[in-house]
């Protein structure tokens, strides 16, 4: 897949993508890569202390890993080393940070969150994945 790369370790010399999140005003967002074809992204989004977002989904399909701190996805905490996969048009429920986080995002293509809507997941897209602990798998 041809991506439009930045490589870096050192993401918070990317600049900050401005109204990138609808919904969710006080989140950074710091693009790596993105596939011109698709529009696929992977991007750094940076949740501050007491963060909170409203429910909804979003059109693209998500591997979300936790970088640093932690936040909860409804009830289900997710925490440094943390992974899911959240399909194209899954309702999510609201997340909260208390202490802020940082996330790596990989979608599938052009990430857009849709507050407060229900969405309907994509037949073709792979199936949920709860929040796994990646540190205790074998």
């Amino acid at each position: 897949m041809a991506m439009k790369r930045v490589d870096m370790l050192d993401v918070s010399s990317s600049k900050i993508m401005e109204g990138f999140l609808p919904g969710m005003p006080d989140a950074q967002v710091r693009e790596c890569c993105r596939e011109e074809k698709t529009g696929g992204q992977h991007f750094v989004m940076t949740l501050p202390d007491g963060f909170r977002s409203p429910p909804g989904y979003n059109a693209a399909s998500l591997d979300v890993y936790v970088l640093e701190g932690a936040f909860w996805n409804g009830e289900q905490l997710m925490s440094v080393g943390s992974y899911t996969y959240i399909p194209s048009g899954r309702q999510t429920e609201a997340f909260f940070s208390e202490s802020g986080a940082r996330i790596l995002i990989f979608s599938d293509r052009k990430f857009e969150f849709f507050p407060n809507m229900i969405g309907e997941v994509d037949p073709n897209a792979d199936d949920f994945v709860p929040v796994t602990n990646t540190w205790k798998m074998p």
